[in-house]
């Protein structure tokens, strides 16, 4: 019988084979952690990508479904028009629709320069124009004889919204950022006159003062308001008879 050679190993020769093989874990684990970064890296980029790409999409198929609906309304109204010619609301209706020029005034807002220094114990939002500062305009040219009005280029209608979205204004389904533009036909003078003794917009006009905030009034014989194209017939409860 043959004697067979055993192979012994050192403890040296171990400790160093122990410590080959924590170099080989510990390598491979980086290189895999370094993996699932570049690849969390990857989809967040890609992530960002598809977002921006969704609301180019979006605001796209928005723009084209007014476009149609814009059209489609035309029709209808030629529709109306021809059923019902003495119908109050199918006039309202197209005088919407229409264009209107004439007399009027357009005010103008904005929050106050980027380097404007506030104190340390002022509130930032004081130099920001806000929703119901533009309401406050708004209300003050209704009641002083405005007979159209528009908002960033928009017909305000009875269901037209204006409302503050984060640190921008909603007008209808459009965003917009300042400066904000608000134009009014009618009587100027009255207008004016409304805009210096509405206690909101005098309360604005004191902060545009002292905050630097956009505040301007300019008048002119020959303004145009656009058509609406997001209207939204409004419907009323009637009693019913006997009652």
């Amino acid at each position: 019988m043959e004697d067979t050679e055993v192979s012994v190993v050192s403890p040296a020769q171990r400790r160093a084979l122990s410590a080959l093989a924590i170099f080989c874990v510990t390598a491979a684990i980086g290189v895999l952690f370094g993996i699932s970064a570049s690849n969390a890296r990857a989809r967040g980029w890609t992530d960002e990508m598809n977002l921006a790409g969704l609301v180019k999409d979006q605001q796209r198929m928005v723009t084209e479904i007014q476009d149609e609906v814009e059209a489609l309304q035309v029709d209808q109204d030629v529709l109306l028009n021809a059923l019902l010619p003495d119908s109050e609301e199918t006039t309202y209706q197209s005088w919407l629709r229409s264009e209107i020029v004439g007399p009027g005034l357009t005010v103008s807002l904005d929050d106050a320069p980027v380097d404007f220094q506030l104190d340390d114990n002022t509130n930032v939002n004081v130099a920001v124009v806000h929703q119901q500062d533009v309401d406050a305009v708004m209300n003050a040219l209704w009641r002083g004889g405005a007979e159209a009005l528009s908002v960033q280029g928009i017909r305000i209608t009875a269901t037209t919204p204006v409302r503050c979205v984060g640190n921008v204004i909603l007008v209808g389904s459009k965003s917009f950022a300042p400066p904000y533009r608000i134009t009014a036909i009618g009587d100027t003078e009255g207008m004016t006159a409304a805009l210096d003794n509405d206690p909101s917009v005098s309360l604005y006009r004191e902060d545009a003062a002292r905050y630097q905030l956009g505040w301007s009034v300019q008048t002119s014989d020959n303004l145009t308001i656009p058509a609406t194209v997001e209207f939204t017939p409004l419907k009323f409860v009637t009693p019913t008879e006997g009652t």
